[in-house]
């Protein structure tokens, strides 16, 4: 009885055993994964922040000349006519805005842009019609700074 009672105990053990090794593997397989997710969104966070960049950089496209016509009044408000190319209306060149030391332009005569002051960036780049004024980008985060402080983070 003994016998059958150790062999009994040694098979209980050997399946308890068994199950922390499975756990163990399925704890490790979620971690993997978790690490993936996050890595996967971090490289998705920085081809967003680069096509961003990048966008600001881009030059503004070129546009027809077409003398005689009406100035297309889009383009003369945005610097931008989503017709491109096929836009019946005259596209003059014009000077395009002062850009401050971040690629923003920089209109002392309108409204500052409010995106552009919490964050010191603006997802309209050159096109957005606000004002994005120089020294902007320390008030943004010293703003950030106290932001997170209040909340306890």
């Amino acid at each position: 009885e003994e016998a059958v009672q150790a062999h009994l105990m040694v098979q209980v053990q050997m399946q308890a055993q068994g199950q922390v090794q499975a756990r163990g593997l399925q704890v490790q397989a979620e971690v993997r994964s978790a690490h993936q997710a996050a890595a996967a969104a971090v490289a998705a966070q920085e081809v967003s922040a680069a096509v961003a960049a990048a966008a600001r950089l881009v030059p503004p496209k070129k546009l027809l000349r077409r003398p005689g016509m009406p100035e297309c009044q889009y383009f003369l408000r945005t610097g931008d006519c989503q017709y491109g190319l096929a836009c019946k209306w005259d596209h003059p060149e014009r000077p395009g805005p002062t850009l401050n030391s971040l690629g923003f332009p920089l209109r002392p005569d309108q409204m500052p842009c409010q995106f552009y002051m919490q964050t010191a960036s603006c997802k309209f780049g050159t096109a957005c019609r606000f004002n994005h004024p120089e020294g902007v980008e320390a008030a943004a985060g010293l703003a950030l700074m106290l932001k997170d402080a209040s909340s306890g983070i």
